[in-house]
């Protein structure tokens, strides 16, 4: 049997549930000493939880560029307790999570908890279990960031990714019975458990079909995707984008086309000498859905008061403009800015693009230099 769980509203004190305070069971628990707590999954939820709760929980201050992210030394937890209701120590929660209810779902929602007897793998690769099953573990469930609501009332459920935007797996030992066994630190059933009732996990990985990386938003009723430009798009996009370049540079009254084309081709080489392995930038892919919508361009900068971004490129393709792909874009790549702890994030643009001047300037950017020439 195969249980989904989605958060939905409203928020829920007892069974499923996720953000806020963590369930009375275990507020004194030893786990609460270095994580925080997630969410909880309904007792009766699976025949292994022998009709107790499985309460989730994340280390105090995880990144998504940290290093535990892989078994045994994964950063999340999982403790299983007796049923009891939301406590009332919210700052042993995870900060900024939203509170809302687990209910279980249909095939049409992408679920965020997936209960069953075997994993659905996002990289196709079963190898990644190899050192957990060694272990005698059997699969328990996973958590899937693919199934954050991005739409409706709970679309601001969390400001980012936790653990980077992808599944993150859940094994335990069962008994003869298929309840699940209580593992103790240094017990015989596993020697690699730091706390009481921890499951091993497994790492986080991107879903099938999309690479390392990818940053996800919701705007304006467009759900957008960024990825990694490939080395195949990044041919198409030097070659298009070098000429868009040169020909904004002549409507801006700047030079004559040959002398932009000249232009835009020093630029470009300057910039990315190395292509998409150039040191300091990073070039995204936007997706709506399987269709490309557009590219984002960021260059990366440590400076005296932090790590900064100036955007070389925000585009969306020119038959798809004004449908709200430019903010999800802007959106997307706000959230991934603050992952990276991007203090401020700069760009250029030309004056007589008062669209995008407009756009920029309803997303929060302010004007701090002006460009001028006056045609004699």
């Amino acid at each position: 049997m195969v249980t989904t769980l989605t958060p939905a509203l409203p928020d829920g004190r007892t069974g499923g549930r996720i953000g806020g305070a963590p369930p009375v069971a275990i507020e004194s628990h030893p786990v609460l000493a270095t994580h925080r707590y997630l969410l909880t999954l309904p007792a009766d939820s699976a025949p292994w939880t022998g009709g107790r709760e499985v309460s989730v929980l994340l280390r105090e201050g995880f990144e998504i560029a940290d290093d535990d992210l892989e078994y045994p030394g994964m950063a999340m937890r999982a403790v299983l307790h007796r049923p009891s209701p939301r406590g009332s120590r919210p700052e042993l929660g995870w900060p900024g999570l939203r509170c809302a209810s687990l209910t279980e779902c249909d095939g049409d929602v992408v679920p965020f908890v997936r209960i069953g007897t075997e994993p659905v793998l996002i990289q196709n690769d079963p190898t990644y279990a190899d050192a957990v099953l060694a272990d005698g573990h059997d699969f328990l469930f996973q958590v899937d960031e693919e199934g954050w609501p991005v739409a409706g009332e709970l679309d601001d459920m969390v400001g980012s990714y936790l653990w980077g935007y992808g599944s993150v797996y859940f094994y335990g030992t069962l008994r003869e019975d298929g309840t699940w066994t209580r593992s103790w630190p240094g017990s015989s059933t596993s020697d690699r458990h730091v706390a009481p009732d921890v499951a091993g996990v497994s790492r986080a990985s991107p879903r099938r079909g999309q690479r390392a990386g990818a940053v996800r938003a919701y705007r304006d009723g467009v759900a957008l995707r960024l990825e990694p430009m490939t080395d195949e798009q990044y041919l198409r996009y030097r070659e298009h984008a070098e000429e868009d370049y040169a020909r904004n540079i002549v409507a801006s009254g700047a030079m004559p086309l040959p002398e932009a084309r000249e232009k835009a081709r020093q630029d470009f080489q300057g910039l990315l000498p190395d292509g998409l392995a150039t040191e300091g930038h990073r070039l995204w892919t936007a997706y709506d859905g399987d269709a490309e919508v557009g590219r984002l361009w960021l260059h990366l900068e440590q400076k005296s008061d932090g790590l900064h971004a100036f955007g070389y490129d925000f585009a969306v393709r020119e038959e798809l403009r004004r449908r709200g792909h430019g903010r999800a874009i802007i959106e997307a790549a706000e959230r991934l800015c603050r992952e990276l702890g991007v203090v401020a994030i700069g760009l250029s643009v030309f004056g007589f693009n008062t669209g995008a001047r407009a756009l920029y300037e309803q997303m929060g950017f302010e004007v701090t230099a002006i460009r001028m020439i006056k045609r004699l």
